[in-house]
């Protein structure tokens, strides 16, 4: 299935607005945002996102494509989500 970079991102918002949200003040998500540095996600968080992408895009990311480029940015991850969809 082709997504459009739009559904993508709005198909990944929803992991940041439950899973990474600990926060007092939520931080706007941008494709851009450095979601690691934003502390968003840590290495645990990582993993979780992993699983979550793998299920609401069925496809699955190897071992060796968990990189810090990989998910650095949602662009970044949207990147990869297109390359694995073919």
């Amino acid at each position: 299935m082709k997504y459009t970079d739009e559904q993508i991102f709005n198909a990944l918002a929803p992991f940041f607005a439950q899973d990474g949200m600990d926060r007092k003040e939520a931080i706007a998500v941008e494709p851009d945002t450095d979601i690691i540095a934003e502390g968003l996600v840590d290495s645990l968080g990582i993993f979780k996102l992993i699983a979550f992408v793998e299920e609401a895009f069925t496809i699955t990311i190897e071992p060796d494509e968990v990189l810090l480029e990989n998910f650095q940015t949602l662009r970044a991850l949207r990147n990869l989500i297109v390359k694995k969809l073919g």
